[in-house]
């Protein structure tokens, strides 16, 4: 498939993971270099990287990739290197974000975002970012995209979803501006649009521009399917070029999480599917994925040719079997993964030993179990 300016080789996804594999400063180490590795030589058409915060007052988890400062992009180039040398045919995206109030007390003291509205369970209480602080983030998007280029990535995936900074700035639950930034649901798309045209400056004609994008909110006050439509036919009209289709924010419905515990059955995959459909409609020719749940062959194929969509993402199957697409290829029909939520970081599944299942793949269910 096509995803902008870059050829993919297959309509597979390895969804960004947080690796959790860099040194203090965001920098990757060895060990997250391995991990693309493998995935790359497992058959992983196209990978995104797990989050990387484009300033440090948006860091939101220890050891985080970051891609906020010059200094990283040699150590970055060398992990793209890796893995174009491992498997040429691969393409490697880095997903670019800002944890807004969904930072991490632990490294950001005063968190911003577009309102001070506190996180529901928690003693968060951002601050209202200013104008000037509106344009100084769009600019480090923008420079996070130049240095992902000069990194050698393939594309960059701008998260609007999960309710970190872009997704924040589109909920009307999270923005309650009355300024040029929020008020009505133009408005508290200008960042997200704003954001997406410096990236495509800063990236050039060769890198693809992505977004993964919230299709709901699950909460009362925020985020709902319709206004997402709206946001993936902007998206669309000002020339994205991909969109995969998530959902949730930290106060919103714990059900509804897009890592949800426990093995999804057969009528559970793919739980953002119908919504994504929608998005699908609204976004015209641009390709849009989804993501969520995805376990069976059966399942993805599906989504692909029965319902339409460009692709399908997956994350946790991915750390139990970093050669998932090349186990599909060769006939198995069931990821291992049983969403027990148990990985370890760096990314390890706690059903791998030695680098082998403890184990065998599921086999394909015998006739009338489900």
């Amino acid at each position: 498939m096509r995803v902008g300016p870059v050829t993919v080789a297959g309509r597979l996804l390895r969804s960004a993971t947080s690796e959790e594999a860099c040194d203090a400063d965001g920098r990757p180490t060895p060990a997250l270099r391995d991990i693309l590795i493998a995935l790359a030589r497992g058959g992983a058409p196209r990978i995104n990287t797990g989050y990387a915060y484009v300033m440090e007052n948006g860091k939101s988890s220890p050891a985080q990739n970051g891609l906020h400062s010059d200094e990283l992009i040699p150590a970055w180039r060398t992990a793209t290197d890796a893995v174009h040398d491992a498997a040429p045919e691969c393409r490697l995206f880095v997903q670019i974000m800002h944890g807004g109030r969904q930072a991490a007390p632990r490294f950001v003291a005063e968190p911003l975002a577009p309102s001070a509205v506190p996180i529901v369970g928690t003693d968060i209480r951002p601050r209202e970012m200013t104008a000037r602080e509106i344009a100084e983030m769009i600019a480090a998007f923008g420079e996070a995209a130049r240095r992902a280029r000069e990194a050698g990535f393939d594309g960059v995936q701008i998260h609007c979803a999960h309710g970190y900074l872009i997704s924040q700035f589109l909920s009307p639950y999270c923005n309650r501006r009355t300024d040029e930034w929020g008020g009505s649901p133009e408005r508290r798309r200008r960042f997200m649009l704003e954001t997406l045209d410096r990236v495509r400056q800063n990236a050039g004609p060769d890198l693809a521009v992505t977004v993964k994008l919230n299709c709901e909110d699950f909460h009362p006050e925020g985020l709902a399917l319709a206004e997402s439509c709206e946001a993936a036919r902007a998206l669309a009209e000002n020339g994205i070029d991909a969109i995969e289709v998530s959902g949730w924010i930290r106060d919103g419905d714990q059900k509804h999480s897009p890592s949800r515990a426990g093995d999804p059955g057969p009528t559970q995959e793919g739980y953002y599917l119908s919504q994504a459909c929608e998005i699908k409609k609204a976004a015209g020719t641009v390709p849009v994925g989804v993501c969520g749940g995805f376990r069976t062959r059966k399942a993805i194929e599906a989504a692909l040719d029965v319902d339409g969509l460009d692709f399908v993402a997956l994350s946790r199957p991915f750390i139990a079997e970093p050669d998932l697409a090349d186990r599909f290829r060769a006939g198995q029909e069931r990821a291992t993964c049983i969403s027990c939520n148990q990985c370890a970081r760096p990314l390890a599944c706690p059903m791998v030993e030695d680098g082998k299942l403890k184990r065998p793949p599921f086999e394909p269910p015998e006739a009338g179990v489900s």
